[in-house]
């Protein structure tokens, strides 16, 4: 089943969102990660959709959703919050991947009481400063213009190097914008890769977020994952007080992307 595609007002932006499913069914929100889109959940999104009316949300500076001036993990979960009142969404399942799961996390201890559900994939409170090394190689490497289609490509495989080409050429699709000569444009707010190459912390603390949570808990770590440390992992589970941790194998940060037919079936026996 193709997403259908939506826009929102919210905090003075437009919101990008893509949709899943009917009103019959429980809702359920995804909330992607850092420079990716809400496209990231397509393959997921096709093993559940017939269970649950499901929202992928494009973050602020990130896919089709507008560009702002400032950019944060607290602002995502202002925005995440406003987005879910206009969309009616009183009571859900959540899902957040690396920015996104910082994203879940402030939103449930501002709002603990509309998540019935919440499914962490790869990140925790703290990332391990090897991992962030990495993507800011990775992201100082990125241009906003790539000038043909190869260069493009190129990037997106050096970025993601376990990534199928299906889904290597999905994210040529749907990161990127073909220019009227040809070029390629990254349609995330560059002002987004300079914060996160200057990055100096969250601003705020997502362990004591992480004290919030009382709804069943799903963590999910890549098993290659240089971003969610095993301990923080495993912290995390010990934290809360009805949660598991499920680890892919064959997987590195991107988990939904790198082995989608396992994470796709630990998410799916975890969901209801």
């Amino acid at each position: 089943m193709d997403p259908r595609d939506g826009f929102v007002e919210a905090n003075g932006l437009r919101f990008h969102y893509l949709e899943w499913g009917t009103a019959t069914h429980p809702p359920l929100l995804l909330l992607h990660g850092f420079g990716n889109q809400a496209h990231i959940w397509d393959p997921f999104a096709a093993t559940v959709c017939q269970r649950y009316h499901m929202y992928a949300l494009d973050s602020r500076g990130h896919g089709d959703t507008g560009h702002a001036d400032d950019y944060g993990d607290e602002l995502n979960a202002i925005d995440t919050l406003a987005v879910c009142d206009a969309l009616g969404l009183l009571h859900f399942t959540l899902v957040g991947f690396s920015m996104g799961a910082a994203n879940a996390l402030i939103v449930i201890s501002r709002r603990p009481e509309l998540v019935e559900r919440l499914v962490i994939v790869d990140r925790g409170p703290e990332s391990n400063p090897a991992g962030r090394a990495r993507m800011s190689r990775a992201i100082g490497q990125a241009r906003s213009v790539f000038p043909s289609r190869d260069e493009a490509l190129a990037y997106i495989r050096m970025a993601n190097p376990r990534r199928s080409e299906d889904l290597v050429q999905a994210s040529l699709r749907h990161a990127f914008r073909e220019m009227p000569d040809g070029s390629y444009q990254l349609k995330y707010d560059q002002k987004l890769r300079d914060r996160f190459l200057g990055y100096a912390g969250s601003g705020v603390d997502l362990w004591k977020c992480l004290e919030a949570v009382r709804c069943p808990t799903l963590i999910v770590r890549g098993g290659e994952s240089d971003i969610l440390a095993p301990e923080v992992a495993e912290k995390m589970v010990a934290m809360l007080p009805d949660a598991r941790l499920e680890i892919v194998p064959h997987a590195g940060h991107t988990v939904m992307l790198e082995n989608p037919g396992d994470f796709n079936r630990v998410v799916g026996a975890f969901l209801p």
